[in-house]
Formats: C-alpha cells, sequence, structure tokens
C-alpha cells in the first residue's frame, strides 16, 4: 500500500481491484485527511500485488462476483483504510513512516509434475 504526491495530485497504491464505492471511500478519507479536492485524489489498483477485489462491508456481504472474490473477507477495506489515513497523517504532517516487515520470500507453488526420465530409446516398449 502506498501513497504518492506529485504535485496537488495524490495517488493511492492498493494491490488489488477496488469497486467504485470502495475507492470512493478511500478517495474521499484521503482527501479530508490532506486537505484535497476529491478531484485530485485518485485510487490506483493492481500495485507491487494482486489480492483480488476490494469490496466495501457491504458489498461483501451481498456476495455477487465482487464480493464474493474479496479474499480477505469483510473488513479488508477497512484494514487498507486505516493503513491509507496513517499514510496520509504522516504526509501532511512532513513526518517519515517506518517501513513495515520485509515480505517472506514466496516459493511458486506448481500443480504440474515433471516428467518422468527418459528409460529407452524413442519408439521403445518399457514394461
Amino acid at each position: 500500500v502506498q501513497l504518492v504526491r506529485i504535485g496537488r495530485l495524490y495517488l493511492i497504491g492498493i494491490p488489488g481491484e477496488p469497486t467504485i464505492v470502495a475507492g470512493l471511500r478511500l478517495r474521499r478519507m484521503v482527501a479530508s485527511i490532506v486537505g484535497a479536492d476529491l478531484a485530485d485524489v485518485l485510487c490506483v489498483g493492481y500495485t507491487n500485488a494482486y489480492i483480488h477485489y476490494v469490496t466495501t462491508p457491504e458489498e461483501y456481504l451481498e456476495q455477487r462476483y465482487e464480493g464474493g472474490s474479496t479474499l480477505f473477507g469483510r473488513w479488508e477495506l477497512c484494514a487498507l483504510m486505516q493503513t491509507v489515513a496513517e499514510l496520509a497523517e504522516a504526509m501532511r504532517d512532513g513526518r517519515p513512516v517506518t517501513l513495515g516487515r520485509r515480505p517472506r520470500p514466496t516459493r511458486e507453488l506448481s500443480w504440474v509434475r515433471g516428467a518422468p526420465a527418459d528409460a529407452g530409446w524413442f519408439g521403445a516398449v518399457i514394461a
């Protein structure tokens, strides 16, 4: 999660695809904290990772496509809003933020099994 300022433009970077209402809530919150016009605050998805959809708690309860595809549950947006609010307050106050823990290295999982070793010439019958 990140908050970037370029001139008067604020970009909220989140690692998922926000619904219109989820993005609007993030934008309104940042605009109110930093004192910017709503038109100057944008929510940018798909940044640095992908956690699927980001929905409001109400949209999550509906369990339509987006709500059913929200990986971290009903309060995912609220958790993101809390983190983004901390970044916006630090930006407004001109103070640095401490870096969080580094992510653990991930291993790519594959369900494709390796091919067995060759045991003879091409076309040979192996019993």
